[in-house]
């Protein structure tokens, strides 16, 4: 339909033809895009693994950015570690030290004989198994997202 309207050279027809088309794309592509960049970009599962064996005790962190989904459905409190990025702000808002912590100081703890479950982007784990004595677990992943814990 298109083609004919630019064969024509009928600029009301063809933009008719691109509206609709646009409309219909808006109503329908959302219900079947969606879902599937949701459920590929969710750490739910990874999530819940945490929230079933953590203790109250471990310590959960997130390495190198914030996942907020973490947090959620383990119904745990996150650390962050390597920077507080998007939590900027609150991280300022008193002493705060206890859930922002560098990536060496994290090493420590790794090592220490504390459990430590962390979520962690698969291009930082070179560079995290180079600064650890304790080995690495692998306990789930989802796209290049890991849970990772030490003990």
């Amino acid at each position: 339909m298109s083609f004919i309207a630019v064969y024509k050279r009928n600029a009301a027809a063809l933009f008719i033809v691109l509206a609709s088309f646009s409309l219909l794309l808006c109503l329908f592509a959302p219900p079947l895009i969606y879902p599937k960049v949701v459920e590929r970009q969710s750490v739910k599962e990874l999530a819940l693994i945490v929230g079933e064996k953590a203790g109250p005790h471990d310590v959960v962190a997130n390495y190198g950015w914030y996942e907020q989904g973490l947090s959620f459905y383990s119904k745990r409190r996150v650390m962050v570690v390597g920077g507080p990025g998007e939590l900027e702000f609150g991280s300022r808002q008193g002493d705060q030290s206890a859930w922002f912590i560098g990536r060496e100081g994290f090493s420590q703890m790794w090592d220490s004989p504390d459990r430590v479950f962390t979520l962690i982007r698969m291009r930082d784990m070179v560079s995290f198994q180079k600064s650890v004595i304790t080995p690495i677990r692998v306990l789930g992943q989802e796209g290049d997202k890991l849970l990772i814990a030490n003990r």
